[in-house]
């Protein structure tokens, strides 16, 4: 798993969040092996709760939801967008009400990163950071000043 962090989300309080995605790009290690660990066709998001649990966000928990028939791909996104184009495959994960959270100080500034059913598929991804240029991890933001 991997930890992202949002020091100065706090700069944003006195906002209402209208959208939160994050961005994250497969970055490719030589000599990796796509048939014999294929990338993840899903990352997930997840964060530590007051109990010290590591439990899913709240937009993934509210697109999992049985009882509001939700589209996952639509409401959570996480799945692999492959390109063809000469850029590397991406993930685009809402965290909208997530973030709103972080503002209201319910949750902590940190989510953890994960591929999405690690116990039944053997795969693994290296991904850009946040230094790496053009394909980096990012969040991008709309928001509303109250």
């Amino acid at each position: 798993d991997v930890e992202i962090s949002f020091p100065y989300i706090q700069n944003l309080t006195g906002t209402s969040i209208n959208k939160a995605e994050l961005t994250v790009y497969r970055s490719s290690l030589e000599p990796d092996n796509d048939a014999l660990f294929p990338p993840s066709s899903q990352l997930l998001l997840y964060y530590i709760n007051s109990e010290g649990n590591l439990v899913t966000i709240t937009d993934l928990s509210y697109a999992l939801d049985p009882l509001r028939q939700l589209d996952v791909f639509t409401v959570f996104g996480g799945f692999r967008i492959q390109n063809t184009s000469g850029i590397p495959d991406r993930y685009v994960i809402n965290l909208s009400a997530h973030v709103q959270r972080m503002l209201r100080k319910d949750v902590p500034p940190v989510v953890y990163l994960s591929t999405a059913r690690k116990a039944e598929f053997p795969n693994r991804m290296a991904i850009h950071g946040a230094n790496t240029g053009q394909y980096r991890i990012s969040l991008a933001l709309a928001f509303t000043k109250l």
